[in-house]
């Protein structure tokens, strides 16, 4: 246990190097990082604690710096919400405040609007689901932080934009008839 807090550790503080100053093979690997630490997830998950880990994690992803990475960043997020952690309610207490914080943040900016509809997506599809456990206060969470927020980036991007007409169910008024 006290291996895989000192390579979480390690994790983080790679993501913190300012990447301007360490070139681009440090962002190489910090998108590598980003990309397969949630394919260990579940596999950790069986031999530490769950909590832990979510706060491990939550840490890993604040440490990546803003404005870099944010592709890969969301596509963790969203590899998260895929694994047996995002499920638990006592790991979803810890991640959503995160999920939902990086969300706000990439909407108010109009970053990578389509990894957001995903991110977004998914979430509201698991916490949808039956067999996770309460989900109400979740909800609640999402409502009070993103439904500004998504509303009016809804209203921004106008109406022939890809992410309103599309016909799957990761576009963002799809999202709001979850609310």
């Amino acid at each position: 246990m006290e291996s895989l807090r000192n390579l979480f550790t390690s994790f983080n503080e790679m993501m913190n190097l300012n990447s301007e100053n360490t070139g681009m093979v440090k962002l190489l690997l910090k998108g590598a990082a980003l990309k397969y630490v949630p394919t260990i997830v579940n596999d950790v998950k069986l031999v530490f604690d769950p909590k832990e880990l979510s706060k491990l994690f939550t840490e890993f992803i604040l440490k990546v710096p803003l404005g870099r990475l944010v592709k890969q960043k969301l596509h963790c997020l969203i590899d998260i919400v895929h694994s047996d952690l995002f499920t638990q309610h006592d790991c979803r207490e810890i991640l959503l405040p995160l999920m939902t914080e990086q969300l706000k943040f990439h909407l108010e900016n109009q970053e990578e609007l389509e990894a957001c509809c995903q991110l977004l997506s998914n979430i509201l599809e698991v916490l949808y689901r039956k067999d996770v456990g309460p989900t109400q206060w979740h909800v609640q969470i999402i409502m009070e932080k993103l439904l500004r927020t998504v509303n009016r980036t809804v209203i921004s991007m106008g109406r022939d934009s890809p992410l309103i007409v599309s016909d799957s169910s990761s576009n963002l008024p799809t999202n709001l008839l979850y609310f």
